[in-house]
């Protein structure tokens, strides 16, 4: 991931590169790979609990982080200060995206008139 961050002190923007790793651990850890030591790099460290599958970022500044896993739950989090702000699991996370898909693509919509036949 690669973020704009503006500095205090002027308007331009810098850009600052995160590395994220994720595991069957259930953790996903955040780097900052412009340091020069595995300590001074690591910037948070999330605790998914279960395997992850998929990771990533959203917000302004990036500063959210979301996690997709094997056992189709879905985790948001506030990755600098590792919050867990939500979590979606299980039957209602497909439920909830079949849902958005098929309302997209009408799908849904042709499904259900195929079975009326």
């Amino acid at each position: 991931l690669s973020s704009p961050q503006s500095s205090p002190s002027s308007q331009s923007q810098t850009r600052k590169t995160i590395l994220a790793t994720a595991s069957e651990d259930g953790l996903i850890a955040l780097h900052d790979p412009s340091q020069p030591s595995e300590e001074a790099a690591l910037l948070s460290v999330l605790n998914i609990g279960t395997p992850c599958r998929d990771v990533g970022f959203f917000g302004p500044q990036y500063e959210g982080a979301w996690v997709l896993t094997g056992s189709e739950t879905l985790s948001v989090h506030h990755w600098d200060s590792a919050q867990r702000v939500s979590d979606v699991g299980g039957d209602g996370l497909r439920a909830m995206l079949s849902g958005v898909v098929d309302g997209a693509t009408g799908s849904g919509r042709r499904k259900m008139e195929e079975d009326d036949r």
